[in-house]
């Protein structure tokens, strides 16, 4: 059985060093550079807070099942990056009023209140007029 020794193949050590260096970079570069995980909640608009720019959503009425028992935040902060949508259109925080049903896409700062990143608000349609 033949082994390889580093005189008779001197090039094998060093590739396979440069190789295992370079897999390791890879991995170690590709990790601080994921965004955050977004988290989801729904419900309705209990209170709007323009100055602090919070808004408060009412609270559900936790489940029985135990799979039902994660608690999810009622209260977000947005920024200048906060797009709120109504109808598929961008708009701005005048469009969650209080008692409308509102989609929220957060994440969780390092500290603080959870940040959203998107609002969708819950389309409000007038009901038809049926002519007669």
């Amino acid at each position: 059985m033949h082994t390889i020794t580093t005189t008779r193949f001197p090039w094998v050590c060093s590739t396979l060093r440069m190789a295992l260096i370079l897999t390791m970079c890879s991995i170690a570069v590709d990790a601080p550079a994921r965004l955050p995980r977004p988290y989801e909640n729904h419900g309705v608009v209990q209170f709007v807070d323009v100055a602090n720019r919070k808004l408060y959503l009412a609270e559900t009425p936790k489940p029985k099942s135990p799979l039902g028992q994660i608690v999810k935040p009622i209260a977000f902060v947005w920024t200048d990056q906060t797009v709120f949508f109504l109808n598929s259109i961008a708009t701005n925080c005048a469009a969650a009023r209080v008692g409308v049903t509102v989609g929220v896409f957060y994440y969780f700062p390092s500290r603080g209140t959870p940040c959203m990143t998107r609002v969708v608000v819950a389309e409000t349609r007038a009901p038809r007029q049926t002519g007669k």
